[in-house]
């Protein structure tokens, strides 16, 4: 499954735990248009109202596109 990745990745992955914790992502509705106030700063992980995959996935084809090309 993973023939062809750098060695450092692969030892990532198979010198990790063998058991795999399955975890359930949740992906938050949109939210309106919060009205601007001086002097507050939204930071961290409240930010985010997607997945964290949910912008990889056009990254992810468009890399695999280009080493397809470079074999």
């Amino acid at each position: 499954m993973f023939n062809g990745w750098v060695p450092s990745m692969r030892a990532l992955i198979t010198c990790g735990e063998k058991v795999l914790v399955v975890r359930r992502i949740y992906v938050l509705p949109p939210l309106p248009c919060w009205p601007r106030v001086t002097g507050v700063t939204l930071l961290g992980d409240a930010a985010h109202l997607m997945s964290p995959f949910a912008g990889r996935v056009p990254i992810f084809q468009r890399s695999m596109r280009q080493g397809s090309r470079a074999r």
